[in-house]
């Protein structure tokens, strides 16, 4: 990359500055600055990436937002078996189980919700996969079930089944979980953290506080306005389709052709 003439840098998130803390900060800090130091143009996948990178590296880059297409899994879904020995209804979480997804909020949301399943997908050997174990293994009703990490297929039967898609992460540079779930036309509750307002738009429904007791409340009040307005579901699509992978390709395309034509201006100018 050092001797390309012009170079364009994508940045999806800056999470470790979250993340991480003592020296494995400091060389995540330096590594990335490397690459910013190399960059001529950048872009980011959210607004928020954006703003986030701007405000902690100070970066005066020219700059595109370009959203990530997210592929629509509904055919998948037809076409897809569920796994076995699942309740009939049940509200789902898939996501890395790591601290910053903060499922640990929805394990002990469900005290509160003793009508409703919960099913969790993802890869439970990390530390925060076998705390949240312990926590369920005490939860008062039972109504919690997981799943170690699924196919392709069987996340898009999971979507096409599941009641709600709930998300209340706490830092994310875009959000593709709750996309996929919109696609399909599911309701889908998130934290108003980061960039998921942003991908959420108004379609989505947001947890203001994290505190589970008002967690279940708003979930039951929303869930009874979602299922009384049917045009719901055309909203939930709409928003979705703004996530598009030719609209990305073609934003792209023009990025690259305006960098090139560009650069071909600033040659004239210095001959």
């Amino acid at each position: 990359m050092r001797h390309a003439q012009k170079q364009l840098l994508t940045v999806h998130d800056i999470n470790f500055i979250y993340e991480t803390k003592g020296k494995k900060l400091k060389r995540a800090v330096r590594k990335f600055r490397r690459k910013i130091n190399l960059a001529d143009y950048v872009s980011y996948i959210s607004q928020f990436a954006c703003e986030d990178t701007e405000k902690h590296f100070h970066v005066t880059l020219p700059k595109r937002v370009i959203y990530n297409g997210v592929t629509d899994l509904s055919a998948m879904a037809d076409a897809a078996s569920l796994p076995v020995n699942l309740p009939d209804r049940f509200l789902l979480h898939i996501s890395s189980l790591r601290a910053k997804k903060n499922v640990h909020l929805l394990v002990e949301m469900m005290d509160y919700l003793p009508e409703q399943n919960l099913l969790i997908a993802g890869n439970w050997e990390g530390s925060y996969g076998k705390m949240l174990q312990q926590k369920i293994a005490q939860s008062k009703f039972g109504n919690i079930y997981m799943l170690p990490n699924v196919t392709e297929s069987e996340k898009a039967a999971l979507y096409a089944a599941c009641r709600a898609f709930l998300f209340p992460s706490l830092c994310e540079g875009f959000g593709l979980p709750p996309i996929e779930a919109m696609k399909l036309g599911k309701p889908v509750f998130l934290s108003t953290l980061t960039s998921l307002p942003e991908i959420g738009g108004r379609a989505a429904f947001y947890w203001d506080d994290l505190v589970p007791e008002s967690m279940a409340d708003v979930l039951r009040k929303q869930l009874e306005l979602f299922d009384s307005n049917p045009s719901y579901v055309g909203e939930l699509k709409q928003n979705a389709s703004r996530f598009d992978w030719d609209e990305c390709v073609e934003h792209y395309i023009e990025y690259y052709l305006d960098i090139i034509n560009r650069g071909r201006v600033d040659d004239g100018l210095n001959r």
